[in-house]
């Protein structure tokens, strides 16, 4: 079976280029053949976040893959064409919702999951997401991006804590297994006052859309919430400068959810900052990072998302 798919049959309905139509079969051979035997150039993440964020080199000299429906780019070819990248989300924004806000929306949402029954808890937790994100290289022949989607799945016990990593790229036999160790110390509070200043300890820039995106990725791909810390989480998203109420959507994975977002400049371009939440549990189900006005030296047009996190399990388990 060719990369390109075995890449589409892995990823599903979840496939970040579904639709963009792939190379002919010599393209497809080709890639194959480059991505086999080419030197590993050093790529650039744009924009990086800090916590299980350790990517290992990618081996590609043109960066293309039709395996995510990214377009070939060899180097010295005229004209330069774009990286596939994910289609924008469909937002539905009711009148009533726009009018009311950002803020009251989340403290609605925050109220309700506050009065929630604590889960029992248990000694082992699960959490379990996927990613994607865009890298770029960057050199005197001019810009190459690749697109790379992994999933996550962490398992934490008495016994220590192990991180499983793939990249959906090629499959669950690139699978490997890491000692995940915790870079937030400490029981998550349960006010958003509490909250932000536990979480500015590791991310100084908290309060902005950046650093409030970056927090919370790590938050929440390392500890499972009860109630009342999910209800601190929505009211600390609410106290983010400007944040909107994006409308109601579907997310990546397929859930419904309410999405709220914040621009932002502090990674270098104008971003959008897109958290999703689910109304009635209060959970956060993803996460997305939108170019909004210009790529700079990224090889991708305007608008473009260039990141996406969809959390899938978030569980504490007997």
């Amino acid at each position: 079976m060719s990369t390109s798919r075995s890449v589409r049959n892995l990823m599903g309905p979840a496939d970040p280029a579904a639709g963009v139509t792939p190379g002919t079969e010599a393209a497809e051979r080709g890639l194959e053949r480059i991505l086999r035997d080419a030197p590993v150039p050093a790529l650039r993440r744009a924009p990086a976040r800090a916590a299980f964020r350790s990517r290992p080199a990618v081996a590609a000299l043109a960066v293309a893959a039709v395996v995510s429906g990214a377009v070939a780019v060899w180097p010295g070819a005229t004209p330069v064409a774009f990286a596939a990248t994910p289609p924008p989300l469909a937002y539905h924004l009711a009148a009533e919702d726009s009018r009311r806000g950002a803020a009251a929306e989340l403290e609605e949402i925050a109220r309700r999951v506050e009065t929630l029954p604590e889960s029992p808890g248990g000694e082992r937790s699960h959490l379990r997401w996927r990613q994607w994100a865009l890298w770029t290289r960057t050199d005197s022949g001019g810009s190459f991006s690749k697109v790379v989607p992994e999933e996550f799945d962490l398992v934490r016990s008495p016994e220590g804590a192990r991180l499983r990593r793939f990249l959906l790229d090629d499959g669950p036999g690139s699978a490997t297994e890491q000692t995940a160790d915790a870079t937030l110390q400490g029981p998550v509070p349960v006010t958003a006052d509490g909250l932000r200043a536990w979480l500015r300890s590791r991310t100084p820039g908290i309060d902005g859309p950046l650093g409030a995106s970056q927090a919370v990725h790590d938050l929440v791909t390392q500890r499972v919430l009860s109630p009342r810390q999910r209800a601190a989480l929505l009211r600390l998203l609410a106290d983010l400068p400007e944040v909107a109420v994006t409308g109601e959507v579907v997310d990546r994975a397929g859930r419904p959810g309410v999405a709220f977002s914040a621009d932002s400049a502090a990674g270098g371009l104008p971003t959008r900052y897109t958290f999703i939440v689910d109304p009635v549990s209060g959970q956060l189900l993803g996460q997305e990072e939108t170019l909004t006005e210009s790529a700079g030296k990224l090889n991708v047009p305007v608008p473009s998302v260039i990141e996406y996190d969809a959390y899938l399990v978030s569980q504490d388990t007997p």
